[in-house]
């Protein structure tokens, strides 16, 4: 018995595989077709064929599918979690072909700086964006792609732009934000009085006693800055600008002191200290420097013929320093040969 019940599976395994091939003859047809797919796209798609899954096909490669049933046939696409149909007509004993194209994705530009911008990809010009827009590409293949951007009244030979490489992914939206362009500075006037600021020589405004001053819109990169009032310069600095940040400069109050100097000669004189500012003082009147440093401050007296003294005063942080100029003291002196010799004496 036993053995007989190995017979009947025997047999019953026989007829199955005998059906089996009469099935596979019967459907590998002499007048089937081929099916070469292309897929450029850039992840593994299935193709299935009235139904029937014939196989994957691998990213940028073909593959050719043989034993497809002549005749005008469902071929489905699958990639990803999409799915896609197309009718293919195979010929009887021939072959055809299809191409999977690479799906393409769009790029999301938003202004975000307060400038009107020109935006280019790849070279070629997209739109003209005011602050706050944004605008979605045209489709682009997927991979890496330039984008360069820069504000409109700066025109194209500007080296004021923005160039980054974003990337494409089939059928998604990438997002680029174009920040901004230029940074500002916030001076503040500590001083009790008005005075004029300066900004890599030329003159942009006048800043009350006590108040402040924002320059917006600056190129990155180093500016000089300074302080002055009627020609005398306050204080000065180097900073620094960031787009899209506000550098702030305020300038300590430098000790200031004056210099009174009268002049006791017979004559006048001309007279500078620290180089700057020559007065001419006529005999019995005084003279103040105003807004001299603290400290040691070199003063320069010109006389008649061109003679020059130098001298060194202190100029106190409270008060006034006072100089005197004196007239030059003649001595009579008689020498071995009886006549008389002037010598002058400060």
């Amino acid at each position: 018995m036993k053995t007989l019940h190995v017979n009947q599976r025997t047999v019953i395994a026989l007829v199955l595989c005998s059906m089996f091939a009469v099935s596979t003859a019967a459907a590998r047809s002499p007048l089937d077709g081929f099916l070469t797919v292309s897929n450029e796209r850039l992840r593994p798609i299935l193709i299935t064929i009235d139904g029937e899954r014939f196989g994957k096909v691998q990213p940028l490669s073909k593959r050719k599918f043989s034993y497809v049933p002549n005749g005008l046939r469902l071929v489905e696409i699958k990639f990803r979690k999409s799915r896609s149909t197309r009718r293919i007509s195979i010929p009887v004993s021939g072959q055809t072909s299809m191409r999977v194209k690479a799906l393409r994705g769009v790029a999301r530009i938003t202004n975000t700086s307060k400038q009107r911008i020109r935006v280019l990809i790849n070279g070629r010009h997209v739109k003209e964006l005011r602050s706050g827009e944004a605008i979605t590409s045209r489709r682009l293949r997927p991979g890496r792609h330039q984008l360069v951007a820069y504000p409109s009244r700066a025109g194209a030979s500007s080296q004021i732009r923005q160039a980054r490489s974003f990337q494409i992914e089939a059928g998604e939206q990438t997002s680029v934000s174009i920040q901004a362009f230029y940074g500002a500075i916030k001076v503040k006037n500590p001083h009790d009085r008005r005075v004029a600021l300066v900004l890599d020589g030329r003159r942009v405004g006048r800043i009350n006693a006590f108040g402040d001053m924002t320059i917006a819109q600056l190129e990155p990169g180093m500016h000089h800055l300074t302080l002055r009032k009627r020609g005398r310069t306050l204080a000065h600095a180097k900073l620094r600008v960031t787009a899209g940040h506000v550098a702030a400069w305020s300038p300590r109050i430098e000790q200031r002191g004056r210099l009174q100097v009268s002049n006791h000669a017979r004559r006048g004189v001309s007279v500078s200290v620290e180089g700057v500012g020559s007065r001419w003082i006529e005999p019995g009147d005084t003279v103040t420097f105003m807004g001299l440093r603290v400290g040691t401050a070199h003063m320069t007296v010109v006389r008649r013929r061109g003679k020059i003294e130098e001298r060194t005063v202190h100029v106190p942080r409270r008060g006034t320093a006072r100089v005197n100029i004196k007239r030059h003291q003649r001595t009579r002196v008689a020498s071995r040969h009886g006549r008389i010799r002037v010598v002058a004496h400060n």
